[in-house]
């Protein structure tokens, strides 16, 4: 794993180093250098951010007109359909007397989005 998106590494990389499970040597010099090998290559540590391809980009170019096309036609094409060879789909009320929803994030609606979700700039 060579980047972390929430707390996982924060709380465990110290033990699996201590455990050896994990070589600071060669696994976390690995994941640093796949993480920043191409930014060296593309010189974005190299003087002035602003005077890069992309440095001059701000509000006025998030969630315009052309990007949210672009995210709804990439939308459309990533659905997947379930087969619903045995009928189980939709669950009607009559057929489910109950059911359990188990888990860490059983009750956390907010991670339904997955790690990647947020309040959309324009609704």
């Amino acid at each position: 794993m060579d980047i972390n998106c929430g707390t996982y590494l924060l709380r465990h990389t110290e033990k699996a180093v201590m455990q050896g499970k994990v070589s600071e040597e060669e696994d976390i010099d690995r994941a640093l250098i796949n993480l920043f090998s191409v930014q060296l290559r593309l010189g974005l540590f190299d003087g002035n951010p602003k005077k890069l391809q992309y440095g001059d980009l701000g509000p006025q170019d998030v969630c315009t007109k052309q990007h949210r096309e672009i995210a709804l036609e990439a939308a459309r094409q990533g659905l997947v359909l379930l087969k619903n060879e045995m009928g189980l789909l939709p669950l009607r009320k009559h057929n489910v007397y109950s059911l359990s929803l188990i888990g860490p994030a059983a009750n956390k609606a907010g991670l339904l989005g997955g790690d990647y979700s947020g309040i959309p700039v324009i609704p």
